[in-house]
């Protein structure tokens, strides 16, 4: 999720001085980085939330592999400033949820390497704080494209998770829109259950993990399939309200009034930003 934090420590270690320079070096196919982002532990659920998406799709979108190409270019340019060091890294990748690599506010990518160090040293790596930006992934690998060995070992990540567990967006009447919300990974937690205008949803009660998809809005219960309530407003006769139906949600209009109780109070008096908020029957300014 957006917020997590991200520290990688590791080793590296070396023999032999790269004597053919950046000219013997062999370019990684950034398919290749793909084909190990959906492989990973999280990568096939990744993979999964986008109709099972392939390596080969992804690597025919500009927008996916752009991010990749500036790192691989950047890991070019420093290479050539000590040809003889072997061109390899500790790598990470931060995607968002559509797998395009995450850039900050000046547009620089939030990817790096950290190359290895000097011949027949063992190199201690940290790469320490990195934030995630937005919520989406983040892949960490080693890579060598020098015709040297080189040796990685004891690589470590630390994941700390940041204040944000969920991110969810919602249609008006209150359907959840799955291709821009996000959960952060449980670990174990309980499940988050409010949702919708801070009311609980009811769902997964039953044995085979289905529910009803309903919302307990205290005086009523709430249908965000269909926008309506199942139950009659006990306050449907007041604030002439004869034209609509006693199971209607904020008029017909929620975009201009929310209920968060379950009550409908017809007057209509502006609160924050235009909108009327109906609490309990009564109108919160």
């Amino acid at each position: 999720m957006a917020g997590d934090k991200i520290d990688i420590f590791g080793k590296s270690y070396y023999f032999q001085n790269n004597t053919g320079g950046t000219g013997a070096n062999s370019a990684i196919p950034i398919i290749d980085i793909l084909t190990g982002l959906l492989g990973g532990p999280t990568g096939g659920a990744a993979a999964a939330t986008h109709g099972g998406i392939t390596a080969s799709q992804l690597n025919g979108i500009g927008d996916v592999t752009g991010g990749i190409s500036t790192l691989l270019g950047n890991q070019t340019t420093d290479a050539a400033g000590t040809p003889t060091v072997p061109k390899a890294y500790i790598n990470y990748i931060f995607f968002d949820e559509q797998f395009q690599v995450v850039k900050d506010a000046l547009g620089n990518i939030q990817a790096a390497g950290d190359k290895v160090g000097t011949n027949s040293v063992v190199k201690s790596h940290a790469i320490t704080g990195k934030t995630a930006l937005k919520s989406g992934y983040v892949y960490i690998y080693v890579s060598n494209e020098s015709p040297v060995d080189v040796f990685f070992d004891n690589l470590q990540v630390i994941h700390t998770r940041g204040a944000i567990l969920e991110e969810t967006h919602y249609y008006p009447f209150g359907l959840t829109m799955q291709g821009i919300s996000s959960k952060a990974l449980a670990f174990g937690n309980p499940e988050n259950k409010i949702g919708y205008n801070g009311n609980e949803i009811q769902n997964k009660e039953f044995n085979d993990g289905s529910g009803l998809e309903l919302y307990d809005f205290n005086a009523r219960t709430y249908d965000p399939q269909i926008g309506r309530f199942i139950q009659i407003d006990p306050l449907s006769d007041e604030g002439d309200q004869e034209s609509l139906s006693p199971y209607h949600f904020s008029k017909n209009n929620p975009i201009s009034a929310d209920i968060w109780r379950g009550t409908q109070q017809a007057a209509q008096q502006a609160g924050p930003y235009g909108k009327a908020i109906i609490v309990g029957g009564a109108i919160a300014a």
